[in-house]
């Protein structure tokens, strides 16, 4: 067996160099977070290291380079053996690089997804490695800054932290280094102080830690973001923001209170009252350095007693065995629903023991004939060592469907990728748009790319319209990436024609006024659409760079032709004369504009309405059952067909509430239909994101349905179809064996779906009322194994006979983001 096969490494692309400065390149590893790519090498004494060739862009940045380089420097001084050290590096080449030990190892990210949480033993005895791991660095001045579980490595010889001080050089935080929005993109381990662009530095490393504890011990992070399984919205990404500066984040799945007392001291809102790395060891050295049984109690936080449970000692990490027992039969994989808590980390005879953290590395990889995995993780981690898509490629690089694109083939650059922020389609192209590659136009028979557009002066696109416009759509981007504070300022609109690709307004409209250094960030509301002849846009009339507002924002509405601006708000945070004023999404249908406001004498938020040609407002309805807050947007959703708009939000207690508007009449009446899929729609109408649980078509919407005590020997997921005139049931259908259910597309009458379950492979349905598929498409088992992989983030567009399928949580360039299923010969149901 090769090298490579054992380090599960990808094979080079046709432009890869052969060598790295003395070492010869074996295959593909990951991105390295965006840094650059990085690759497996061997060197000249045949040592394996995982190398990295610096992106042209940070290269090209000598201040990023002086810090990478006194990072490197200060890391030399790190004692101990918990870092994952860089053993060679050149900064001064024309192509810079450097080369890091190379660990076959699975990571913590990888192993609680796969097998898990870790039990309260195993949690504390994480606490102790990773503390360790972080004091070391500490002490020598190098703090991390990125620690997330795809950068904590599971060796035989214990827990392994990679890429120290690499990330903290790209994003230093602070006044005059503020991080660009690539460092903001990932909330699930980002500090508040981070959010708020103030320095970031060990104490950073320490709320992490405890970020990382939870997710380890409880399978989510402290907020449940979880954007490893893909955020696509901007606003969706703000309020994560919000929740982390303001929200005390629910620690109740930590089932041991030593570790939760801890884990919420890590989290303080305040740096100064997260304990430093060292202390922490200090209090949790004993436990660590004593044989059983468990020596005196170290001092608690605070206010809580941070006690490792008895038993809690090291243990010595044996050799592995000659010959690995065999793995234990991983349950079928399903798709990420319904999630089983499995613990397989236990304590033996009172002991720690973490050596079976050495035997589950060997358990997961495969007999000496198999090969076994290069730290996969999280996507898009800083120090994941990873081969992304080395197990999902299909002949020809399809995947398994009729054509196959992966990141590299959509976005023309070898810049990272950022997120994926949408996808529209239109008769005879599919546009897909990614925050840092911008849009890109393919053929939808053949996969083909038609045109791209990037935004002027390396900007990053912040957001695009959820529809189009007669071959026409609406962006809303930054003139300069990471240039003007913490997250992206979405201080510029276009529109593009869909067919050419081509920016149709002579000049952007500017989403700031002259002389301002504001602009508009996803912080204060999305606002982002396309109405009868105008774009309506989020416009910023304060300076977030010297006081981030989390209150309302103001509007703007540009003509669609010219780009001139009709009309804003100038609200400022204040009613306007109706005595209302913007507190969340807006968007338009027809010739209005349709916001979530907060008006004087209301208790609960209303729906305000807006002449698309002057601006006047006038109060619709109140959206009864919504939560209104004063220092966030309140969290409703918007979504329209053109027909109708669904408002959808959560009340103080229960399931999330829909309401129906239709166009013509314009009023606004509940839906009253079953249990919605909580699994989907709940999260969905809770964090504001784009709903792509929820589909309109025609006077129909569809929403998936889980089954509930109100639906008789129901045990399966369907579909539910609502009459948006009356807001009432059509009707019904439930997959037997599905456990999931994706709404692809569909007519007024018909909606295709894709269900899945343990004992139901992936399957596309186009269901009706007769509960009678009418066409029915199995997938394969290598177009199921991509789902699986992927994630449960797919987005979809139907033309004609072919389904484009986009995966939303891609990010490494071997990654497929684009794939096409040919439904026209599919099995009549």
């Amino acid at each position: 067996m090769s090298l490579t096969e054992r380090s599960d490494a990808g094979p080079l692309a046709a432009d890869d160099p052969e060598r790295i400065g003395p070492y010869r390149l074996l295959g593909r590893l990951g991105t390295g977070g965006g840094l650059g790519q990085l690759y497996l090498g061997q060197g000249p004494d045949a040592r394996l290291l995982a190398v990295r060739a610096i992106s042209h862009r940070f290269a090209a940045d000598p201040a990023f380079v002086d810090r990478l380089r006194a990072a490197l420097t200060a890391a030399e001084n790190i004692e101990g053996t918990r870092v994952v050290p860089v053993h060679d590096a050149d900064l001064d080449g024309p192509a810079p690089w450097l080369a890091s030990a190379f660990h076959d190892a699975h990571s913590l990210a990888r192993i609680v997804r796969q097998r898990g949480p870790l039990t309260p033993e195993a949690g504390w005895q994480a606490v102790v490695e990773l503390t360790a791991a972080l004091a070391s660095a500490h002490a020598a001045g190098v703090p991390h800054g990125a620690l997330r579980p795809s950068n904590v490595l599971l060796t035989p010889d214990g827990l392994r932290l990679t890429d120290i001080g690499i990330a903290h050089a790209r994003h230093p935080g602070g006044p005059g280094g503020a991080p660009d929005e690539a460092a903001l993109g990932d909330p699930d381990y980002l500090c508040p102080e981070s959010v708020l662009g103030e320095p970031a530095g060990p104490a950073a490393d320490l709320y992490a830690l405890g970020a990382v504890l939870h997710f380890a011990t409880t399978g989510r992070t402290p907020f449940g973001f979880d954007t490893g399984q893909g955020r696509t919205s901007a606003f969706e990404r703000a309020t994560a923001y919000q929740r982390i500066v303001r929200e005390t984040p629910d620690l109740s799945a930590v089932q041991d209170p030593g570790l939760r007392a801890l884990i919420a001291e890590c989290l303080a809102k305040e740096p100064a009252e997260r304990p430093t790395a060292a202390a922490l060891l200090a209090r949790l050295e004993p436990a660590a350095e004593s044989p059983p049984p468990l020596p005196a109690t170290p001092p608690p936080p605070a206010g809580a007693p941070a006690t490792p449970p008895a038993g809690a000692a090291l243990p010595t990490v044996p050799a592995p065995p000659a010959a690995p027992p065999p793995p234990p039969t991983p349950p079928t994989a399903s798709s990420g629903r319904r999630p089983i808590r499995r613990t397989w980390f236990v304590g033996v005879a009172g002991v720690l023991s973490l050596a079976l953290v050495a035997t589950l590395v060997l358990l997961l990889g495969d007999s000496d004939d198999s090969s076994t995995t290069a730290s996969p993780g999280d996507r898009g981690g800083e120090g994941e060592q990873r081969a992304p898509g080395s197990d999902r490629d299909a002949a020809a690089g399809t995947f398994g469907f009729d054509w196959g694109l992966t990141v590299a083939d959509v976005v023309d650059t070898d810049d990272d990728f950022g997120d994926f922020v949408g996808l529209w389609s239109t008769e005879s192209s599919v546009v897909v748009g990614t925050s840092h590659g911008g849009l890109a136009a393919v053929d939808p028979a053949t996969g083909e790319r038609l045109w791209t557009w990037r935004t002027p002066e390396d900007g990053r696109l912040c957001n695009m319209t959820p529809g189009t416009s007669d071959g026409v759509g609406a962006v809303a981007y930054e003139s300069a990436r990471g240039t003007a504070g913490t997250m992206e300022r979405c201080d510029r609109l276009q529109t593009i024609d869909l067919t050419t690709g081509e920016a149709r307004w002579a000049e952007p409209t500017p989403l700031r006024d002259e002389g301002m250094t504001g602009a508009p960030t996803p912080l204060n509301g999305q606002a982002l659409s396309i109405g009868d002849g105008f774009v309506t846009a989020p416009y910023g009339e304060g300076d977030p760079d010297q006081d981030i507002d989390f209150g309302p924002t103001d509007l703007l509405v540009a003509d669609l032709a010219t780009g001139e601006t009709r009309w804003r708000t100038a609200y400022d945070g204040a009613p306007e004369a109706d005595g209302c004023a913007l507190v969340g999404e807006a968007l338009a249908m027809r010739d209005r504009v349709y916001a979530v406001g907060a008006c004087d004498g209301a208790e609960v938020p209303q729906l305000l309405s807006l002449d698309g040609e002057s601006g006047a407002p006038a109060r619709s309805a109140e959206l009864t059952g919504c939560v209104h807050s004063t220092d966030v947007p309140t969290s409703a959703l918007l979504t329209t067909n053109g027909d109708h708009l669904v408002v959808g939000c959560q009340p103080l207690t229960g399931e999330a509430v829909l309401h129906t508007l239709s166009a013509d009449t314009g009023a606004l009446l509940p839906i009253t239909v079953g249990p919605f899929a909580e699994r989907q729609l709940n999260e969905d109408f809770a964090t504001v994101s784009p709903p792509d649980s929820v589909l309109l078509r025609g006077d129909t919407l569809y929403l998936p349905q889980a089954p509930g005590d109100d639906v008789a020997g129901a045990t399966s997921d369907g579909v539910v179809a609502v009459d948006l005139t009356d807001g009432t049931e059509l009707w019904r259908v439930f997959r037997s064996g599905a456990e999931r259910v994706r709404l692809l597309g569909g007519t007024e009458t018909e909606v295709e779906i894709l269900a899945d379950g343990e004992q139901l492979p992936a399957t596309v349905y186009t269901e009706n009322e007769t509960a009678t598929p009418s066409h029915r498409t199995t997938l394969d088992e290598t177009q199921r194994a991509l789902l699986e992989n992927t994630g449960p983030e797919v987005l979809s567009a139907r033309i004609g006979d072919r389904l484009v399928l986009a995966f939303t949580g891609a990010s490494s360039p071997q990654d497929p983001v684009l794939t096409m299923l040919d439904t026209g010969g599919a099995d009549p149901g």
